[in-house]
């Protein structure tokens, strides 16, 4: 989250993490680590979760949905890093939340939809600065869903599209 710039002793933190963790300082006290740890391992749970419901969207099986909520709730380094004040949980979440975003879209195209993705994909930013990455290929495919060709065509083949570019931007992640 620190981008060091040209200039001796010039370090900037985004603003994501410490809006995070100042309500658990301001209401806890000397418990806000504590609450923030708690916070921290919710956020693992909703994301490994939300893959899960990314997994079902995409495959329409609930079977592979809950396997992929089993993985996700596996890993071991996930649940080593909510035991760590890091941003981590936090962009994951929000990362993960802008893809879901992106699939819903595809699934069916609104204002909302495209609204609610890129909101998520501004607080990913807050949180750490990479994700601004991620306005190209999303906005692209916003674009190409919103085309007359591809809306005027039949539904296996927006359904096929729309499958694909999202598996395609989920593996990137």
């Amino acid at each position: 989250g620190d981008w060091f710039l040209a200039k001796e002793r010039g370090a900037f933190r985004t603003p994501g993490l410490p809006l995070f963790a100042a309500p658990f300082r301001m209401t806890l006290g000397n418990y806000a680590l504590q609450a923030t740890l708690v916070a921290q391992h919710l956020l693992v749970m909703a994301t490994s979760l939300l893959a899960a419901a990314i997994c079902g969207r995409l495959t329409s099986s609930s079977w592979l949905a809950w396997t992929g909520y089993a993985l996700s709730a596996a890993g071991i380094s996930r649940a080593w890093h909510a035991n760590l004040v890091l941003s981590e949980n936090l962009f994951t979440l929000l990362l993960l939340a802008s893809v879901a975003g992106l699939v819903r879209y595809l699934g069916k195209p609104s204002v909302t939809s495209a609204v609610l993705t890129g909101s998520l994909i501004g607080l990913a930013t807050l949180v750490r600065p990479i994700s601004t990455y991620l306005w190209a290929p999303f906005g692209v495919t916003l674009v190409i869903t919103a085309l007359p060709w591809f809306r005027s065509g039949d539904a296996p083949r927006r359904s096929l599209w729309s499958r694909t570019v999202a598996a395609v931007s989920h593996a990137a992640f």
